[in-house]
């Protein structure tokens, strides 16, 4: 199991890392999309209750 966790962190990553560089080249949003990148990452979880709840 552990190796399929380091796996997918590796994969991540080197998505992760191709996808700013191909911002940098190719986007006309390149800052937006690089933070929208940078702020993400691949571990799936359900949103914290604060983050959903009606106000």
């Amino acid at each position: 199991m552990a190796t399929m966790q380091s796996w997918r962190k590796a994969y991540g990553a080197l998505k992760d890392s191709t996808t700013v560089g191909l911002a940098n080249l190719n986007s006309d949003f390149k800052e937006l999309d690089i933070a929208i990148v940078k702020a993400t990452n691949h571990v799936e979880c359900p949103p914290k209750e604060r983050h959903i709840r009606n106000a």
